[in-house]
């Protein structure tokens, strides 16, 4: 696999499994960038202040707050907005997808998922 030159841009992972906050923490880090997670969208509000990531991994199906109305949150904030957001999910349906992209979302990633698939849609959110 090729590496991206990646220029240590931290990554939010917001996801409640903690063995994918885990997996997914490994594949960003040993492609350069800095990973850090969020196992809620209340955890990863607080996240988002403290540390201002470059992008941001989001699951749909959280308890609590889920990712839709995290996304919500994200883009109603002026420092937050412009943050490149790619949903991360099981939910492969039409309705869930389009809704996805009201939140002016980078990309969509179906799980499970080719690391490569997901290093993809991540250099092309940094490159757009």
């Amino acid at each position: 696999m090729n590496k991206i030159k990646a220029g240590h841009k931290k990554i939010l992972i917001v996801d409640d499994d903690a063995d994918f906050l885990k997996a997914t923490s490994m594949v960003l880090q040993s492609s350069g960038y800095e990973a850090y997670s969020a196992d809620s969208g209340e955890e990863a509000l607080k996240c988002i202040a403290k540390s201002h990531p470059a992008l941001i991994l989001l699951d749909i199906l959280m308890p609590g707050m889920d990712g839709h109305q995290l996304a919500s949150k994200i883009r109603q904030q002026e420092k937050t907005k412009e943050i490149p957001i790619i949903m991360i999910t099981g939910k492969k349906d039409h309705a869930t997808i389009s809704k996805s992209f009201k939140f002016n979302i980078s990309g969509y990633v179906v799980k499970p998922f080719e690391n490569s698939q997901l290093l993809d849609k991540i250099k092309k959110a940094f490159e757009s």
